[in-house]
């Protein structure tokens, strides 16, 4: 069985509390940090129901293995991030499932450095919790500190202090982590802010709000006139905005925002980006226009992390809307990315649907099937299916650049299909070839 997906361990919380994988993920990060003299854990979470019950399993198999456990309570997974480096913690834990509904829950691992676990880490990791460790004779112990938040406030709102526009702002705060945090950072820049998604109940966390549901947010900011739309995710560590209009601003849109915006301040460190195989070509077409190179890796914000430590590089990103800016984070952090959004706004004197007209996006197909692990595995396992996406490449090459990307998800129970190209209808009527001939193959008979 793997636990580790694309961002850290990810279920149903029923299922996670059932086999006690926070319990033996507390084992597993004591035995790591056996070599350690402190073996100082954070811990923080977003504001699922069943946050506070995996939060107390891993607190035990955490100090059942010696450690001395640090509790943020309701913070973002950038926060941890940042206080896990910032504290000199050996470990820090974000309890979270991301955008994914309340009933799912997941754990993401940060190393002394404030980055996610690298693969081979994280199958270490994994090896450990099911080997069946046992407690340790000794106990460490466990503090709370919710002060801590403060320091990552402070953190936020030096970053872009006195560089951004004082307009009229919209927030979607998605029910999550940036409830506990993010009106007051945007009060201090604007008088005029109007916030929804901002009374989490434990169940609402990304319902119908946040960055996962954006048509929300963008009849906030007709209805109260705002001249931007900032929505975040249930873990905070995204960020979408829509411009005045309601028109969506993605993660490849803020890029290409950005990586003007540090060309032109001589700041776009190794003149590259790294983005992921999902990254519109209408994004990487825009920056070679610009004379920058783009790094693609593969989905998720950590394997950008590693390509810009390799590369040494200013920003990287993915149109889902994780955004790194080197400069003041190790990981996405979805409120710096509004503030850094913002600061362009300023440096450039224009409204917010200028800075979506920056690239001509190509056209594509998001379509999935749903799938549970043992699928999955027959996915991976089929040779046929290698065959199909082959033999559509070749078609669908014949309408110019072009890309597929089919791939099982690493957060959720789907297979995952997306077609991009200049010509809509090809790219809409090859990804519906894929998935029905993946749904024959794996004998799937359902899919959403």
């Amino acid at each position: 069985m793997k636990l580790f997906g694309t961002d850290g361990i990810r279920d149903t919380a029923d299922t996670l509390i059932k086999e006690s994988i926070p319990l033996h993920l507390g084992y597993a990060i004591g035995k790591e940090l056996e070599p350690c003299c402190k073996r100082r854990v954070l811990i923080g979470r977003d504001t699922r129901a069943s946050g506070k019950a995996i939060e107390d399993m891993l607190i035990r198999g955490l100090t059942e293995s010696r450690c001395s456990v640090y509790s943020v309570g309701i913070i973002s997974t950038p926060g941890i991030s940042y206080l896990t480096k910032k504290g000199e913690f050996d470990m820090g834990v974000m309890i979270s499932a991301s955008h994914n509904p309340h009933e799912y829950n997941g754990l993401k691992v940060f190393g002394s450095d404030g980055k996610k676990l690298n693969d081979g880490k994280e199958e270490e990791l994994e090896r450990d919790i099911f080997a069946g460790l046992t407690p340790h004779s000794q106990r460490g112990t466990h503090e709370y500190c919710p002060a801590l938040l403060e320091e990552y406030k402070r953190h936020l709102k030096s970053a872009f202090a006195g560089r951004v526009p004082d307009i009229r702002i919209a927030l979607d705060l998605a029910n999550g982590s940036a409830t506990a945090y993010a009106k007051e950072i945007f009060d201090e820049i604007s008088k005029d802010i109007t916030v929804i998604g901002n009374e989490p109940s434990g169940t609402n966390i990304n319902l119908d709000c946040g960055s996962t549901c954006i048509a929300t947010l963008a009849r906030t900011v007709i209805e109260s006139r705002c001249d931007i739309g900032l929505a975040f995710d249930g873990d905070a560590d995204r960020c979408i905005a829509v411009d005045e209009t309601g028109d969506v601003i993605d993660g490849d849109n803020i890029i290409a925002v950005l990586a003007e915006k540090y060309l032109r301040a001589g700041k776009l460190y190794g003149n590259a980006v790294a983005g992921t195989v999902m990254t519109n070509i209408g994004l990487i077409d825009y920056l070679d226009a610009l004379g920058i190179d783009f790094i693609e890796t593969a989905v998720g914000d950590r394997h950008i992390s590693e390509a810009m430590d390799s590369y040494g590089l200013m920003l990287g990103g993915e149109s889902s809307g994780h955004v790194i800016i080197s400069e003041y984070a190790d990981s996405g952090d979805g409120v710096l990315t509004a503030l850094a959004l913002l600061s362009a706004m300023r440096d450039l004197d224009c409204r917010a649907s200028a800075l979506r007209g920056k690239i001509q996006k190509y056209p594509s197909c998001n379509l999935s099937i749903g799938a549970n692990a043992a699928e999955k595995e027959r996915f991976n396992a089929c040779r046929e299916i290698d065959a199909l996406i082959m033999r559509q490449k070749e078609v669908i090459a014949a309408k110019g650049k072009a890309r597929i990307v089919v791939r099982p998800s690493g957060t959720e129970p789907k297979i995952r299909i997306s077609v991009e190209c200049k010509d809509a209808e090809a790219a809409r009527s090859c990804a519906v070839r894929i998935q029905k001939s993946i749904c024959e193959l794996l004998a799937i008979k359902e899919k959403p």
